[in-house]
């Protein structure tokens, strides 16, 4: 490869669409967590950190439970913000059971 082949005309098409649909999902996540960073006025740097203040920690599950509405899978949405998947189903949990008890 040279260094002026561009590196697309290596893949097959399925490759191209694989790229795109993944950055499509990281775009998604991109843009949820910029939602809540503004109506949250948490800062997304805190959103995807690791800290565990219930304020931010609270508006994190609400990140990963519309990531999941949204048609990302645990495994997308952890990868996003560096935890393991186990990590985002109990936020997403955290986040319906929530919603259930506002909603009695």
């Amino acid at each position: 490869m040279t260094s002026h082949t561009p590196i697309t005309s290596y893949l097959t098409p399925e490759d191209v669409a694989r790229a795109q649909f993944v950055g499509m999902r990281r775009t998604a996540i991109n843009d949820i967590t910029a939602q809540v960073s503004d109506l949250t006025g948490i800062a997304v740097k805190d959103l995807l950190g690791k800290s565990r203040l219930r304020r931010i920690a609270h508006a994190r599950f609400l990140i990963w439970f519309i990531a999941s509405r949204e048609g990302l899978t645990l495994q997308q949405i952890a990868r996003a913000f560096d935890r393991d998947r186990t990590t985002i189903h109990h936020g997403i949990q955290f986040e319906e059971a929530r919603r259930a008890e506002v909603a009695a």
